[in-house]
């Protein structure tokens, strides 16, 4: 199974889960609501599906990450506990590279490489694999009856060097949680 990023911030000293099996974060007692996450300096609201269980990071996307639990520089205002700054990986601009994943919960699928001299893509995804068989599982028990769940994470970023200094960058994430009843 890959790593989830909320569990290894749970790690770090002053940081506890919300509840037992949580990826949401409580820093020094703070409320989850106290933290600010940004993916390359874009806030992002909602950092969990399926109640806090498993993060939004796509770690096959994550570079870097820097966590501040207090004295945060003066760009990241508006938070009251923590800020996670996360900043995503850049194509490899060197060959063209697709990787696949297939997990107990999860399938993902990325692909990174440049365009050319100056501009590199890097894209991944990943996707529940519980639902088929949540889906299965109650018709098989209910008959007529059926319930599932799952969630999707999709990541795209382009990035075009204007000079040795100035990188532009173009990032896209779209994340759903989908629940399904009948």
């Amino acid at each position: 199974a890959k790593a989830d990023l909320g569990r290894i911030l749970q790690t770090l000293p002053g940081i506890q889960p919300l509840n037992e099996g949580s990826t949401m974060l409580s820093v020094r007692g703070g409320d989850p609501g106290q933290n600010k996450y940004l993916i390359d300096e874009f806030p992002l609201i909602h950092v969990n599906h399926f109640g806090g269980i498993f993060s939004v990071f796509n770690p096959d996307m994550i570079n870097t990450v820097d966590v501040y639990k207090g004295d945060f520089p003066s760009n990241y205002g508006g938070s009251l506990s923590s800020i996670v700054s996360i900043n995503q990986k850049e194509g490899n601009g060197n060959s063209v590279n697709a990787n696949l994943h297939i997990g107990l919960t999860d399938l993902s699928f990325g692909l990174e490489g440049s365009i050319n001299k100056k501009t590199t893509f890097i894209l991944n995804s990943r996707r529940t694999l519980t639902d088929p068989l949540m889906y299965l599982g109650t018709k098989l028990i209910f008959g007529d009856a059926f319930l599932y769940y799952g969630f999707q994470d999709h990541n795209a970023k382009l990035s075009y060097k204007l000079n040795d200094k100035n990188t532009f960058h173009f990032n896209i994430y779209y994340g759903n949680d989908f629940l399904n009843a009948g």
